[in-house]
């Protein structure tokens, strides 16, 4: 650019932001108060800052994420409850409780029409038919329909129940289970509320302001649970390490956070799969700066030949340890989040494991739901009303024969009334 300049190298990661009082803190307020001609790194163009300096075109977009720790596996102890969902084990519950005294119901019932005693105690229909849920196996049997077709879709229930849970279960115990990663908004703000975790953003930033400045929406929600005192961090490498230490979530642009976090160690971080609020990032110049020409047309230049791209995937390969052009593993083809088709075999490791982690609700294969189980529940409630009919189809022809024996016992005796 033909241009000779001095430059001041500022330690900390303080872009600055605008206070009430009109005054203008880090870069911008250098820039601001002509202490500098201009400022470059990773500066958020806003509305507000455009009041007191001026931007370049911008040079590079980026979106923000949230950065958590790494999903932890969770233990197995209670892995015997986890095929089914809470409110499967109350139908089964339920359903199990019920059994006994419905088939009990309807032996009575029949021991009326048939003039015969009940064939089983409740108790006893009650343990034969759990007997069948946990070892399919059956040693009632009954000449009468009624019985026979809730025995039969029983049975079928069980056979259904038993082998969704067999299945899940075994799943459940060969397949890595981890915590629910953080991947939204959204599920961040279920787990400040859930798992108490804290939102962390640098200190006079754009992204302060974002959030702050929320009359509504998922912004304001989060913003609710910020606490200043654990949340403010005042650069971005201190936020990236602050993660580690508790439940933190740190908000922050996405290629600057995967940096920062593969240089402390990737496998120990998140990176949450949605971002939001795109951020351009331009040069800070003093306001009516005559250079402002010079570096537009520049970085017009840098951003059409694709320097800045390259210089973007040679940030996070030298983060990483070796070059695009070789190193441990081979090259690498990056996708414009960074990611590598190739690698060590440590980081292909860490990769599946990801997907892995974001494979059910709780990071592992998903609880088996009402939903899935409705075919089941479905058999078991076409037994009962099979049942039901069968029994007022032997009530009726109970009945019928009664009556016909009784006008027999007439026509042979008449004085038999």
């Amino acid at each position: 650019m033909n241009i000779c300049f001095m430059y001041k190298l500022l330690l900390a990661d303080s872009w600055g932001g605008l206070h009430p009082d009109g005054s203008a803190t880090g870069m911008l307020g250098m820039v601001a108060r002509r202490d500098v001609e201009f400022a470059i790194s990773e500066i958020t163009i806003t509305e507000s800052r455009e009041t007191v300096i001026d931007f370049t075109s911008p040079y590079f977009l980026e979106s923000t994420t949230v950065l958590t720790p790494a999903p932890k596996e969770v233990g197995r102890a209670g892995a015997v409850f986890a095929p089914f969902t809470p409110m499967v084990w109350a139908g089964l519950i339920v359903s199990t409780l019920l059994i006994g005294p419905v088939l009990a119901g309807v032996s009575c019932l029949m021991g009326f029409y048939l003039r015969e005693r009940p064939e089983c105690s409740i108790r006893t229909y009650a343990f034969h038919m759990f007997r069948n849920l946990v070892m399919q196996g059956n040693l009632i049997s009954s000449p009468h329909w009624p019985h026979r077709f809730i025995f039969l879709f029983w049975y079928l229930f069980c056979f259904y129940i038993y082998a969704m849970y067999s299945g899940t279960l075994t799943a459940f115990l060969a397949v890595p289970s981890f915590e629910k990663p953080i991947d939204s908004l959204w599920d961040l703000l279920r787990a400040c509320e859930e798992e108490g975790y804290q939102p962390m953003v640098t200190y006079d930033t754009a992204n302060v302001f974002l959030f702050e400045k929320a009359t509504s929406g998922i912004y304001k929600e989060i913003w609710e649970r910020f606490q200043p005192e654990n949340g403010y961090v005042y650069t971005g490498d201190e936020g990236v390490e602050k993660v580690l230490t508790g439940k933190y979530a740190y908000l922050g642009g996405r290629l600057a956070s995967e940096v920062r976090m593969t240089i402390f160690g990737q496998e120990q971080y998140h990176l949450a799969r949605q971002t939001f609020q795109p951020q351009a990032y331009g040069v800070m110049l003093n306001s009516g700066s005559p250079y402002k020409g010079v570096f537009d047309k520049a970085l017009l230049q840098l951003v059409e030949s694709g320097l800045v791209g390259k210089w973007t995937r040679d940030e996070v390969d030298m983060a990483r340890g070796r070059t695009s052009a070789g190193g441990e593993g081979g090259g690498e083809i990056l996708d414009e989040r960074g990611e590598g088709e190739r690698g060590g075999e440590k980081e292909q490791r860490e990769r599946r494991r990801r997907r892995r982690a974001r494979g059910g609700a709780d990071g592992g294969p998903g609880a088996i739901s009402v939903t899935h189980l409705q075919a089941a529940f479905f058999l078991l409630a076409t037994g009962l009303l099979l049942a039901a009919l069968a029994l007022l189809a032997e009530w009726a022809f109970a009945r019928r024969g009664r009556g016909r024996r009784q006008t027999a016992q007439a026509s042979v005796n008449p004085s038999v009334k």
